[in-house]
């Protein structure tokens, strides 16, 4: 997530400003106030991070909580700590594969980190994670901010066209497209972990998504619908 180096820059430049302060002082001020405030949620995201990588996904949450409220608080807080803030955040709901937290935790990691800082694997690996866990996740139903060119760009790179073409079909409610999709790319999915259990979620999004389109297109006059339209709307 980067280099600790770069806190320690912050304690130094912090401590440069802090030289009248005398040692009786110092013994009564907390470590937050010895190091500053931005120094202090380095270090908190850095054992965050760390603890992750151990596989502690408790300890890391309680980290992430701590330094959390405080950069929410801060006038004008670094996105520098936001991007590691969400970028740890996405590294732990990964390996408790969430999906709802992860998407949640990439949309505002990308809001600090735009894809063109990344490396090319960074780019595949978030905008992998992104289309997969918006097409399962039960609470997104909005995917406008993925289905973009540059998106789609880098899901090509990747070898991902397909989860951008399932969230196409998905997000334009197209139920018979979708159950075949779900055919032709039946072997990928089985591959990956994140589906078991999850189609059920999918199937239902895309019904409701169809049924959505259907009263849109509909002038607003004749949006009443009868059993028989939704049910053939929804194949059900």
């Amino acid at each position: 997530i980067g280099d600790v180096g770069e806190a320690k820059t912050v304690y130094r430049n912090y401590v440069g400003k802090h030289e009248g302060v005398t040692s009786s002082e110092k013994q009564k001020m907390t470590r937050r106030d010895k190091i500053g405030e931005s120094a202090f949620s380095r270090y908190v995201l850095e054992v965050a991070w760390l603890y992750v990588k151990l596989g502690q996904t408790d300890m890391a949450q309680e980290y992430l909580d701590e330094v959390k409220a405080p950069l929410d608080h801060q006038s004008v807080p670094p996105s520098r700590l936001y991007s590691v803030y969400y970028r740890v955040s996405m590294e732990l709901f990964r390996t408790m594969n969430d999906v709802d937290r992860i998407y949640s935790a990439s949309i505002k990691w990308l809001a600090y980190t735009p894809l063109a800082s990344m490396t090319v694997e960074e780019k595949k690996i978030i905008v992998r994670d992104m289309l997969k866990c918006a097409l399962l996740s039960q609470e997104v139903y909005s995917f406008g901010e993925i289905l973009t060119p540059e998106i789609r760009e880098v899901a090509a790179m990747g070898g991902y066209t397909w989860l951008y073409s399932l969230l196409m079909i998905v997000n334009k409610g197209e139920v018979a497209k979708w159950n075949e999709a779900k055919e032709l790319y039946r072997s990928l999915m089985q591959e990956d972990e994140s589906f078991q259990g999850k189609m059920d979620v999918v199937n239902e999004k895309v019904a409701l998504l169809a049924l959505l389109e259907l009263v849109f297109h509909r002038p607003t006059t004749e949006r009443v619908l009868s059993f028989t339209e939704i049910a053939n709307c929804c194949q059900i």
